[in-house]
């Protein structure tokens, strides 16, 4: 053994993770790359490495579409709560109050009118967050 060793021991350096808020990166699902969330918007939820469209909100959607402050909501008639009499291991029923309660939406899907660069449209638009879309 060398007399440096038994003078100088040898430090195991270890190194802890730190924690990284999850409002500043995203990681992509496809490629796994890291993105810079403020880069992520500027390219339209793209990622910039492989070109993977990652999922964008309701709300977020329909900002990159429509003109500013142009939506205005249709009332549609709302469809029973379970017509088919839906069984699993929760309630249909049950699964429909948890959903609106999480997404303040009443259904999966928005209608409205709104102006795409001027010119009118009617959008109906589903939001995925809201039970996936069923």
């Amino acid at each position: 053994m060398s007399w440096l060793k038994t003078l100088v021991r040898p430090k195991i350096a270890t190194r802890t993770k730190r924690e990284v808020p999850d409002t500043i990166w995203e990681k992509c699902p496809a490629c796994g790359e890291m993105l810079y969330k403020r880069d992520l918007a500027e390219n339209l939820n793209v990622c910039t490495g492989c070109g993977h469209h990652l999922r964008i909100a309701l709300p977020q959607r329909l900002a990159y579409l429509i003109d500013k402050d142009s939506f205005q909501p249709i009332t549609v008639p709302t469809a029973a709560h379970d017509p088919l009499k839906f069984k699993d291991r929760k309630k249909y029923t049950d699964r429909l109050k948890e959903a609106q309660k999480e997404t303040g939406n009443a259904d999966a899907y928005k209608v409205g009118k709104a102006t795409l660069n001027g010119k009118p449209a009617v959008l109906c638009l589903l939001d995925f967050d809201f039970m996936a879309g069923s």
